[in-house]
C-alpha cells in the first residue's frame, strides 16, 4: 500500500465516522474539514482534523516474491522511430509488511471529544473492515495541547496510531539469456555430459 493509499484510506473512514455521528448525537457538531497536514489550503472556519503520516516501518513478518513478465515498449530505439515494439521483460514482485504510523489532530474548542470520538473508531470492530487493507496495530493515548493560531489560542487535541498493511513491489529484473551446465556422474559407468542452453530456444 501507498501513501496515498493509505491516507486515502484513513480519510475516508474518518469522513464516516465523522457523518453518521450527526444521526446518532443530535449535539454533535461535525468537523468541517478532515485534511492532509502540511497543505497550502487556508485554516478551516470551525472545528477540524488533520491527518500527519509520520512514516514506516519494516516488520519483518511477511517478505513474499513471485516472478513474472510484463510487456513494455522497447525504448532504445529512436525517439523518431515510429516502429518501437512491445519485448516482454522478467518481472519480480515482492510484497512484504510495515505499519505506517499517523498522528491525528483535531482542532477545536472542545478537542478531546473529537479526539475520543475517533480513537474508539479506531479501535472498534468496525475498523477492522473499513480501513481498506490497513489493520490497526496500536492506538495511543491522547493528549492536549492548545496551540495559538492566527493570534488566537485553539484547543488541540492529538493522539497517534500504527496501522499494519502489505506494500507490493514490482521490478524488471536480469535474467541469464544463455549458459552451460557441465554433470559429471559414476555408477556402473562413469558419465559426463555437457549442455548449453539460451533463452527461449
Amino acid at each position: 500500500m501507498t501513501e496515498d493509499e493509505a491516507f486515502e484510506a484513513i480519510h475516508a473512514f474518518m469522513c464516516a465516522i465523522n457523518k453518521e455521528r450527526r444521526f446518532i448525537d443530535a449535539l454533535y457538531k461535525p468537523l468541517v474539514a478532515i485534511n492532509r497536514a502540511y497543505q497550502t489550503a487556508p485554516v478551516p472556519n470551525g472545528p477540524y482534523g488533520l491527518i500527519t503520516f509520520l512514516g514506516t516501518k519494516d516488520t519483518a513478518e511477511a517478505d513474499y516474491r513471485s516472478y513474472g513478465e510484463a510487456v513494455v515498449l522497447d525504448r532504445s530505439r529512436q525517439a523518431s522511430d515510429p516502429a518501437l515494439q512491445a519485448v516482454a521483460v522478467a518481472t519480480e514482485t515482492r510484497t512484504t509488511s510495515e505499519l505506517h504510523r499517523y498522528r491525528l489532530d483535531f482542532y477545536a474548542s472542545r478537542a478531546g471529544d473529537y479526539a475520543r470520538l475517533f480513537q474508539s473508531a479506531f479501535r472498534s470492530e468496525r475498523a477492522l473492515s473499513d480501513l481498506g487493507g490497513l489493520l490497526p496495530r496500536t492506538v495511543r493515548d491522547i493528549s492536549y495541547e492548545p496551540e495559538l493560531v492566527g493570534q488566537q489560542w485553539e484547543g488541540r487535541a492529538r493522539f497517534e496510531v500504527e496501522l499494519a498493511a502489505l506494500r507490493v513491489e514490482l521490478v524488471a529484473i536480469d535474467t541469464i539469456e544463455t549458459g552451460s551446465v557441465s554433470l559429471e556422474g559414476e555408477g556402473a559407468s562413469r558419465v559426463e555430459t555437457e549442455f548449453s542452453f539460451q533463452k527461449g530456444a
